[in-house]
Parts: C-alpha cells; structure tokens; sequence
C-alpha cells in the first residue's frame, strides 16, 4: 500500500483557521541522539540552537528525537526513524500559506499556543501524527492523526475530510472495499478509528520536556 505523507500548515493549518504569517526561522530547541538536516544537498549535523531553513529536511535516527520550536511558541516533537520537510510559502496544488511541515515518515507531535505578537495554530491544540508503512498491531498501513488537545481537520488525497476532537484518531489510509452487488465501493478515505494499537502512537524520551 502506497503512504501518502502528510502536509499541515502552521501559518495556516488545513481546515482549521486563519493565522499569522511566520517570518522568523524555526529553530530546534532540544535534540537526543543523532539528528541530520538535508540543505541544498548537503548534509548537516543538528543540536540544540540549530535554525531551519526553507525547503530543509530533518531526519531522526533509531533512539533519536528533537523538539523544534516555531515563533509564538508552537513546538514539533520528531520522534524516533522519522522525516519531515520545511516549505515556506504554498506548495504545489495546495491553497495554504504560511510554513508548512511535511511529514514524510514516522510520528511527530504538534503543539500550538498563542501569544500577544502571533497565533501558531489553534491555541492549546495538541496533536500526533504517525505515518506507518506496514500494519502496527491491527492498524493497517496508512497515515494516522490523534488529537490530544483542541481540534483538527483530516483531508485525504480523495477529497474526503473528518473533523476530529479531543480523544480521538482519524485515518486516511486505504479503506476496506465495500460489497456492492457484483463490484465493490470503496468509503471515504478519511474516517475517524474505532481504535488504535497501543503501539501505535509511542511516547518517546523528550516528551517531559515538549510539556
């Protein structure tokens, strides 16, 4: 089964709300372990202080993790075996603006907050994101948003959409075909999880420091 990664915004979060433009750079906060950037082909060496720019690609090891802290105070955990993509501005086929975060493979967690000279998200949303290749557990293959705070909007690539709310976990992966005499149907892609594998979305080492 084909992953589709998932694109959010953080200047403008899809199916959300409006919000302030980021000028300033993103910048990582807190790394464990090994973390690389790929900028312009080069390959860097990421700690703590660490500015990112547009277009760069950071990558987690296996036991590694960064917390990466955007203006207004929004924060990104990456977790462990995980790839995200920077684009400043709006990116092919898409109507965002702002900073958009792609996240290529792997589990990240999203917090936003606002403050008195910018608003990063929704204030006190808090979501994870986990795109697996293969099964975990009896979850299939596919891309997986929990929201553990405020709310989100889930779009997949076929147009469908599920808003979600605190507690609760949508999926766009590839759904079951569904009988329908002689052929099958297929249901929106986008549909909210009965329920997870507790495998799924794992805490990792700098969570009590993301709080």
């Amino acid at each position: 089964m084909h992953t589709v990664p998932l694109l959010f915004g953080i200047g403008l979060m899809a199916g959300c709300a409006a919000f302030a433009s980021l000028t300033q750079a993103q910048t990582v906060d807190t790394v464990t372990g090994t973390v690389q950037a790929s900028r312009n082909g080069r390959e860097i060496a990421v700690a703590a202080s660490f500015e990112i720019a547009p277009q760069d690609e950071l990558r987690t090891s296996a036991g590694s993790e960064a917390i990466i802290r955007f203006p207004g105070n929004g924060r990104l955990l990456l977790r462990e075996d995980s790839r995200v993509e920077f684009n400043r501005g709006p990116a092919r086929g898409q109507t965002l603006r702002g900073d958009l975060v792609r996240v290529m493979k792997g589990q990240v967690r999203y917090a936003s907050f606002e403050t008195a000279s910018a608003t990063i998200g929704i204030r006190g949303t808090d979501i994870e994101i986990a795109i697996t290749d293969g099964s975990v557990g009896t979850d299939p293959a596919g891309t997986y948003l929990r929201v553990r705070q405020g709310f989100a909007l889930l779009r997949a690539t076929d147009g469908s959409e599920v808003e979600l709310r605190a507690g609760e976990t949508g999926t766009s992966g590839e759904p079951p075909l569904v009988s329908r005499g002689l052929g099958g149907a297929r249901p929106p892609a986008a549909r909210v999880a009965a329920q997870t594998s507790p495998d799924l979305f794992k805490p990792g080492r700098l969570d009590a420091a993301f709080r």
